[in-house]
């Protein structure tokens, strides 16, 4: 039989006196024996182990610290250098063209706010300057023939409302002449319309017979009626078939003449015929 062999370790004696621990024993406290407190697993060997064992790692011993390893330093290749510098460059480029347009179009403001012979122009409801008025039709109240320099005075009054009634087959007519200057007897005739009180007048629209010469005149801002051909001051002119008569400035006036001048032939005779007259604002 196999003998199994036994180790005999030398037994550890402790001298104890008495009366409680002494100095022996005090020292030893104090000052541990080397390896005291340290306790390491040796390695079992691999042949040791049971079939399908592993030995498990051994866990670093507590408290110490592992050292922690220093990263490489950053690569310095001429290519990253190359792009550093150029990257800047760029950016103060970039930098520099932004401020030369700034100031440049701060310069060009200051100029023109310091240009008297400046204009401005401003769209929308800023705008302050003036506006034409919104035409509209103006009523004609009342007319009548004008013939101050006529032996009777008169040219078929009875046929004047034919001459604003909105009907261009009618007419009101003068009578007739032996040349388109009235026969050298007068230098016109026409007639006034009453447009019932002062009012501003844009335009004045007439439809004659024929080409006819004709002037527009205005009695000015009154409501009476001038008492000779002096007190109406002529305000435009034109001549033709359909003429549009407009004052070069605005008139505000309650009595209109339309003073015909030359006479179209009619029917072999010099004769004026006025079929329409419409006034505008």
């Amino acid at each position: 039989a196999r003998q199994r062999r036994c180790h005999r370790f030398p037994a550890r004696v402790s001298v104890h006196h008495a009366g409680g621990t002494g100095e022996g024993d005090r020292r030893d406290a104090a000052h541990p024996p080397a390896g005291a407190g340290v306790h390491r697993t040796a390695p079992v060997p691999a042949h040791a182990l049971p079939a399908g064992r592993v030995q498990p790692a051994l866990a670093p011993h507590p408290g110490v610290t592992q050292p922690v390893p220093t990263p490489p330093p950053p690569l310095q290749s001429r290519t990253g250098k190359a792009l550093k510098w150029g990257v800047s460059a760029l950016l103060i480029a970039a930098l520099g063209l932004g401020s030369w347009q700034l100031a440049d179009a701060l310069m060009e403001r200051g100029g023109k706010a310091d240009d008297p012979n400046q204009t401005q122009t401003v769209d929308g409801d800023n705008d302050k300057s003036p506006k034409e008025p919104v035409s509209r039709p103006i009523s004609i109240a009342g007319a009548h023939d004008y013939d101050p320099f006529g032996s009777d005075g008169s040219e078929y009054p009875e046929n004047v409302g034919k001459a604003y009634d909105g009907d261009p087959g009618t007419y009101w007519q003068t009578s007739h002449y032996a040349s388109a200057d009235f026969g050298r007897l007068k230098p016109g005739v026409g007639i006034v319309v009453d447009l019932g009180k002062v009012q501003q007048v844009g335009k004045v629209a007439l439809t004659f017979g024929g080409d006819t010469s004709v002037e527009l005149r205005s009695a000015g801002a009154t409501d009476s009626e001038p008492q000779s051909f002096e007190g109406y001051q002529k305000i435009a002119g034109g001549n033709g078939t359909t003429v549009d008569l407009k004052p070069d400035k605005a008139v505000k006036t309650r009595y209109l003449l339309v003073w015909l001048t030359k006479l179209p032939v009619t029917d072999g005779q010099f004769r004026g015929r006025v079929a329409d007259i419409k006034v505008t604002s």
